[in-house]
């Protein structure tokens, strides 16, 4: 495990492999998951999505939202701000709502999103945990 300090003074421990981590699930194991939420808050799903469709997404992200200059949505502040990168290049500032982005400036970002958001199996493992 790794150990950080929290901005609140707590430490953190941060798994270094998946043998340290919580428990994963897949669609498979849909009553296991439902159950580790109930008393978690959370579940980590596996293979969910094909890897070519999360391919996709990060490649449209590094074409069009990274070297995008102007600003966009943010989850956090609600506002429209241009990106705030770290020194490793980074996005810190989450954008707010893919799918709702403008398609002349980001065609393959929405559409990729868009693609994984309607996945049949995240449509199920969301069934799974919330109801129909």
């Amino acid at each position: 495990m790794h150990q950080i300090e929290a901005p609140t003074g707590e430490t953190i421990a941060i798994p270094a492999s998946v043998a340290e981590d919580q428990r994963y699930f897949t669609l498979a194991e849909a009553a296991d998951a439902r159950a580790f939420y109930d008393e978690h808050g959370y579940v980590v799903w596996r293979g969910l999505v094909p890897g070519t469709m999360a391919d996709a997404a990060r490649g449209a992200w590094a074409a069009e939202m990274k070297p995008y200059p102007g600003p966009v949505y943010r989850q956090t502040t609600g506002k429209p701000e241009v990106n705030t990168t770290n020194d490793r290049g980074f996005v810190m500032n989450p954008v707010l709502n893919l799918q709702d982005l403008e398609t002349r400036h980001f065609a393959g970002l929405k559409a990729a999103a868009l693609d994984i958001f309607a996945h049949e199996d995240l449509r199920a493992a969301a069934t799974a945990l919330l109801g129909a």
